[in-house]
Formats: structure tokens, sequence, C-alpha cells
């Protein structure tokens, strides 16, 4: 079909699922192009031959094409940040002409715009249909003349031409893998529906139109999603982003959630230029389910994208939603629902589907809880009785004054989570105060965000006050410590995400000396606080820290550089600097801690035979009771599957109970496959190796 298109000097301007836009342009001789357009638009349905049917493991299905045209002026364009990302629009009253068109074409037919039909020389009609032409035939067939052909792109612009694409699908068919583009994968899908611009009447609408998208581009780069094309037709102006293809995450699902809350907040008030921005109104549509991901088109032109039922079952709830809202189906609501706030939606019916389908209408985000104040585990931890000696050993020095750093390094799933959970509680037993902050997968370029929550702590601020609120408490603390640091107090707002007024100091800072400041403030406080010294006097008793960053494989750069200065000041307090990480990547820069004298670091191993067997009793004999008793093969399954890693044993287990399977039930067993959880998590780990070592 494409070659064809080409042949009678058309081009495919973009692919939609099963559907694709081809442009013929009318140049000199617009009665000559229109009728190589219908010519065209004739012979492709007998490409497929009068029996055109794909044979696939779940049967046999019939193809068949019908065609929409219509002619008039088309707005193609490009849009994005070419730093991002760079996507292909288009844009005008004929494309949507075109597409209703074709919906009122029946299997096989042709139907033209009344307009294009009479400026069609020759055009043999068949009937009138609701406002358009049934094309039967042309009385005298046009020769075939393609576009000319487009010289090699020269080497300068290949950082351009490879902005049309995600980076992953760079790398691979850079290094001659095109074979391992195309896949089955699980991905959350956003669909959203932008409207407020006028394609037709406003001469400068493509200025608006790249504004807006290079600022969604940017919003979906934040949570490492892909912005997989944009597309503006006769259901609104749209665009698709894809989590989970070409790269994947174990938490996809929370990145496309609040992806999607970013997008609908997303507010651009004027382009590069100047130029003001209308309002726009977007919708939102979200879905998670298993789809085709990969190349569609041929040699002259083809595209990456993602084609499924999840992509439609998304598009369709973009079109349900109001202006603003977010409707999320249950496949993405599932296993996250407790970290967002939701309303209350009545289930929906949408075309194509015999039932309603449930639906969630996400609101916003939950205020961060750190894990060490979620409840307690209901099972006691398993294994790790040498970390725990150790652990309970570097406590110790602490408290007597000697600051340390404790670094517990594992891959996803070893138990990181667990064992500082026992590090919390021993520690708050000694009358440790306990403070934590979170870095996040989707944080990275967030400043200091896991500060926002070990300062909060630190100052005793509730981020559920008012902001008003933290900031009077703040200057209280702050006044404690030292009153003439009340001078840099708008310094520690960036660290805290709170808006204070500058000071006449502050305001005279450029932002390397206000980052000095920031440290030397926060060092301050943190050496005060803890050593029991308020406002020059020691007239409170020491208070003994224990600080805990999760994730800092994720840590952003000043939070960084904040947490170095922090961990070299604390040495002659009682404060114990826990760290958790993941092993660096190959190019991620170590925390400079190393060598400094309080500094261990923990590197957890997988479980053994014993702590994998004494793990899976413990789980089943809770979930299942005095039913708990498991077959030796199926331990030994689990034993040899999970190669010692504690989340997948967890996840097996659980998901046997969600499934209603009796531990009685060997074949049950024996049928087991991997949730979705430990699918999400192996294909993110093949996703972060090199194109050489996922071959």
């Amino acid at each position: 079909m494409i070659e064809r298109i080409a042949a009678y000097g058309g081009q495919v301007g973009a692919f939609g699922g099963d559907a694709l836009t081809a442009l013929f342009p009318l140049g000199a001789s617009p009665a000559a192009a229109a009728a190589r357009a219908v010519q065209c638009a004739l012979e492709l349905p007998g490409l497929l031959g009068p029996e055109a049917a794909v044979v696939t493991r779940a049967g046999s299905f019939s193809l068949a094409i019908k065609i929409g045209l219509a002619a008039g002026p088309v707005l193609s364009t490009i849009v994005g940040d070419p730093q991002v990302r760079l996507l292909g629009a288009m844009a005008g009253a004929a494309l949507a002409r075109a597409a209703e068109a074709e919906h009122h074409a029946r299997r096989g037919e042709v139907l033209l715009d009344v307009a294009l039909a009479a400026a069609t020389p020759g055009l043999l009609a068949a009937e009138e249909r609701a406002g358009f032409v049934v094309a039967a035939g042309l009385a005298e067939r046009p020769a075939r003349l393609p576009l000319p052909p487009l010289p090699p792109p020269p080497p300068s612009l290949a950082p351009v031409l490879e902005a049309f694409l995600h980076p992953a699908i760079v790398r691979r068919l850079g290094a001659g893998q095109a074979g391992f583009v195309n896949d089955h994968r699980n991905v959350t899908a956003l669909f959203v529906r932008f409207d407020g611009l006028d394609y037709d009447g406003d001469p400068q609408v493509h200025l608006r139109l790249q504004a807006y998208v290079a600022a969604v581009a940017r919003v979906v780069q934040q949570f490492d999603g892909d912005l997989n094309k944009v597309d503006i037709g006769d259901k609104g102006s749209k665009f698709l982003v894809v989590f989970g293809a070409p790269v994947a995450h174990e938490d996809d699902r929370e990145r496309a959630l609040h992806c999607a809350i970013a997008l609908r907040d997303l507010r651009v008030e004027a382009t590069e230029d100047g130029l003001p921005m209308p309002p726009l109104s977007v919708r939102i549509g979200v879905a998670r389910g298993l789809v085709f991901c990969g190349l569609v088109g041929a040699a002259p032109r083809r595209e990456y994208t993602v084609i499924g039922d999840t992509v439609n079952l998304a598009a369709r709830l973009m079109q349900a939603a109001e202006p603003g809202q977010i409707v999320v189906a249950s496949g993405a609501y599932r296993h996250v629902s407790e970290q967002f706030v939701w309303q209350a939606l009545a289930p929906l019916p949408l075309k194509g589907r015999s039932r309603e389908v449930t639906v969630y209408g996400l609101l916003r985000a939950r205020q961060r809880v750190s894990r060490y104040q979620e409840a307690a585990y209901k099972l006691p931890m398993v294994g790790r009785e040498e970390e725990m000696r150790l652990i309970e050993q570097r406590l110790e020095r602490a408290l007597a004054g000697e600051g340390q750093v404790l670094s517990i390094v594992g891959e996803a799933g070893m138990g990181k989570t667990r064992l500082v959970a026992e590090v919390v509680r021993l520690a708050a037993r000694r009358g440790m105060a306990v403070i934590a902050g979170d870095c996040l997968s989707h944080g990275a370029s967030v400043s200091y965000l896991p500060w926002h929550g070990l300062l909060r702590g630190l100052f005793g601020i509730d981020p559920a006050w008012p902001p008003e609120a933290q900031v009077r408490r703040l200057r209280e603390q702050l006044a404690a410590v030292d009153e003439q640091a009340l001078a840099r107090l708008p310094l520690l707002g960036v660290a805290l995400n709170l808006e204070i007024p500058e000071t006449e100091l502050t305001r005279s800072l450029d932002a390397r000396v206000r980052k000095d400041a920031l440290e030397t403030t926060v060092i301050a406080c943190v050496r005060a606080i803890a050593g029991g010294r308020r406002a020059g006097r020691a007239d409170r008793p020491p208070l003994p820290l224990l600080m805990v960053v999760e994730d800092c494989h994720w840590i952003d750069p000043l939070s960084r550089d904040l947490l170095e200065v922090v961990a070299r000041s604390i040495i002659d307090r009682p404060v114990l600097l826990l760290l958790v990480s993941r092993p660096p990547e190959a190019g991620q820069p170590p925390l400079g801690l190393a060598r400094l004298p309080g500094f261990t670091e923990l590197r957890l191993r997988e479980f053994s035979l014993r702590e994998t067997e004494w793990l899976i009793g413990l789980k089943f004999g809770y979930l299942f009771g005095a039913r708990g008793v498991l077959p030796a093969s199926f331990v030994e399954r689990i034993t040899a599957r999970s190669q010692g890693n504690p989340f997948y044993i967890d996840q097996m287990i659980h998901y046997i109970q969600d499934q209603g399977i009796s531990p009685d039930d060997t074949a049950a067993l024996e049928r087991v496959r991997l949730p979705d959880s430990l699918r999400a998590l192996i294909v993110s780990r093949i996703d972060r190796l090199s194109e050489q070592e996922q071959v």
C-alpha cells in the first residue's frame, strides 16, 4: 500500500491503529493530482485480494479497506523539543472531512467529499451518500507520477532525525537489531485530548501547537515515558503517551498516573516568541494491558507504535472523560490505588464491549508516607542475622556520638525495605528520632526531593498543614537554632518545596552562593538539633537522629551534594545516616562517602536455600493456616525460580492466593504463571541492559 501511494505521488503522513493518512500535494495541476489520488484509492482494496485473511493462533481474520478522500489546505508541521522528542503533526478541515467520508464508506468502497468529486476529471460516481460521492472509477486512468526522491541526509542532520524516535529504538536500529524492536508488552497507555487551538482560522497556530507539544514532551520525559504520536482529526486534537515500551520500569503504573496529573495541570502561557496561548482543556483516558509494540509500515515510511485493545480502551475513556477529568481503567488502577486520591465513577458502557467497564476518576497523588511509618510487618524477618549484628554495632556507635553512614545496597526485591523497617524499629527503641526522605524514579529532575521529607521531619512540620503554617513552624524552629539564620530562611524554601518571600540578604545571592548558604544552614540545623544546642546554648539534651534516604540510585544532583556535606558534618554527632539503593549502573556516579571514617556498606545477598524454604513456609502458613503444607515439588520450583529473591517468593505466593488456588491442588500449582508485578520487574531489568547484553 505504501509503495502504491508513493507511485501515484502521495506520501504517508501518519499511522493510527488500523488506519493511515496519506497526502497528495495538489501542486500546479490540482485536477491531475486529484485524479491520481482517486485512482490510487480505487486500486488499494484490490491489493488485498478477494479473500484477504490473516491466520493467527487466535483464529482467522478477514481484512478489508474503506477509504475517504477530501481536498483543502492542511497544516503539516513538526512539533516538539529537538532535545527531547520531535513528532509530525497534521491538521485541518480537509482531514476531518476525509475521516468523515471514511466513516460512511462500506467495505471496499471509496467515498469522496462532494467538492473533491466535482474537481476530479472523469469521475464515475456510483451513488451519493450522506453528502459524499461513492466512486466507481475514472473515465481515463491517470499515469503514475511519484514524487522526486529525496537526497541522502547529511551527517549533521542525524541528531534531528534521531529525535523522532525513542533513544532505545535509535540504539537498536543503530546496532543493526531491528528484529529486536517488535515485541508484545504490558504497557500503560495515556490518551490525552486537548481543545482550544484553531487550525483553520489562526495563521500562527503552528507556533502555539509547537509550544504546547514541546511542553508536553518535557513533562513526559520527566517520568521517562514515550510520547508516541500526535493526532489531530475528526475526534479532536490528541496525543498518545506510553509507559512500558520501548523501555519498561517496575513502577510504570505509578509513573503514568503521575504523568497524567502533570499533563492535566500543565499550563503554557506563551510561545517562545511571546505569542499568548489560549486556555486549553484536556481529557485523559488511562488503561493498562498487553499490546503489540513495534515498527509499522515499510522501508519508504515506517514508525514505532503500539497497537492493541489497551490503546483502544484508553482512547474510549478519553472520549468519555469530561474536560479536566482523568478516567482510569481497572488495570491501571490496580496495585497503585492507595498512592492516589480517587473520585467514584459509574461503570461506563463503551462501544465494542459487551460489558460496562469499571473506571475510576483520578484526582491527585496522596501525600507520600515514608515506608518506615507504614503498618508493621505481620511476619518476622527471615535471615539477615549477620547484617542485623553489624547494624546494631553501628547504631551503638552513633548513640555514643560517633556519626555513622550506613549504605544498604541490593537489587530490586532483595528485601532492602524490610531490613530498613528493622533498623527503624531498633532505633526507635533506643530513643532516636527517625526522619526520612524518598528519592523517586521520576524525581531525578526535582531538586532536593528527598530533603522535602527529611527537613520536615527535622523541624517537626506536618506536610498536611497549610503552607503558611509550615513556614511559621520553620521560622520558629530556625530561630531556636540560631536567630541570625532567620535572614537565610528563604534558602530553605526550595529544599522544603515551600514558597518563602526573599529577604534583603537572599535576594542578592547568585545561584552558587545560594547553594553554599543552603548547605551551611542545613548542616548547622542538623548539628544543633542532634547535639542539643539551640540558639548557642546547651539547654536541651541531644536528640539522636536516624536519617533514612530511600532509593538513592534515583537521587537528584543537588540532593546528592547536600547529602555528602551533611554526612561529613555528623562525625561528632549522634546521627546514623542510612542510605538505601540498588547497585549503581554504568555511568552513574557513586556517592562520595566511602572514605568517611564512619562509612559502612552492606550488600544484600540472595537468600540461602534454608532461608528461602523458611520464608515460603511462613508465608503459606500465614495465608492458608493449617492448609499451608505445600508439596515438596512446588517448594523446589519456587526456590529454583526465585534464585533467592524475597520479592519473587512473596509475589508468587500472594498471586496463588489471589487466584484462589489451594495449596493441596498440585496440578493447579504447577500451572501457575508469573504475576504481572514480576513480569514488570523482569522486563524492566532486561531493558536496563545494553543492546548486546539483551541479545
